[in-house]
């Protein structure tokens, strides 16, 4: 949102969350390229961080930062939610929690896990999910796979053995994880449950 607080009457100031709708960058991100040199530098009003209008829509159009490109990215941001939504009513539907996004099953990943439980296991290559799988004993599975697959951490949600199935099958449909197979010659992903089944089974329990 763009705010006045002073200035000429051409030009006013922005706040940083219209920084960074304005530049399609987070706050961390901008603040590295301030301490870089790359970025314009705020204006301090009191306890207040300032950015000039003009200055920003400069860099903005000297880095091609379009508005057909903010647009594009607004877009892929709203299908990121609506996926995020679909697949959180499914999951709650059949298993009574709520999936986990990316960015969460990453933050775990780098914590480690080393219980002999069983889970939905999650391998992760540069703050990707890559590939998703189940076992009674997620650490030895995991371990198995150090030989033949490319990861750098990994994670893992205990399960009861039987909802390994599905809950196995909402990751695999929600994250599709570049490692794991596909069904034939088709383009879908290999799951124990098709996406078809699972939302059958969502209108069964509904309907129950």
């Amino acid at each position: 949102m763009t705010e006045s607080l002073g200035g000429s009457m051409s030009d006013q100031f922005l706040r940083i969350p219209a920084v960074m709708k304005k530049v399609a960058l987070r706050k961390t991100a901008i603040y590295a390229k301030i301490n870089a040199g790359d970025f314009p530098p705020p204006i301090k009003l009191g306890n207040v961080s300032v950015w000039l209008e003009s200055e920003i829509s400069a860099w903005a159009d000297k880095n091609g930062i379009t508005p057909e490109l903010l647009a594009s990215l607004a877009l892929k941001a709203d299908d990121a939610d609506k996926h995020q939504l679909k697949f959180n009513e499914q999951s709650r539907a059949l298993t009574g929690r709520s999936i986990r996004s990316t960015a969460e099953i990453v933050a775990a990943a780098k914590k480690g896990a080393d219980s002999r439980v069983p889970g939905v296991y999650f391998l992760v290559k540069d703050d990707e999910v890559v590939y998703v799988g189940q076992s009674a004993s997620v650490y030895s599975r995991v371990a198995a796979h150090f030989g033949n697959k490319d990861f750098d951490f990994w994670s893992y949600i205990p399960c009861e053995k039987a909802g390994l199935d599905i809950l196995e099958s909402l990751y695999i449909h929600f994250l599709q994880p570049r490692l794991n197979g596909k069904t034939g010659q088709t383009d879908q992903l290999g799951a124990p449950v098709s996406l078809d089944d699972l939302l059958k089974r969502v209108t069964l329990r509904e309907a129950a």
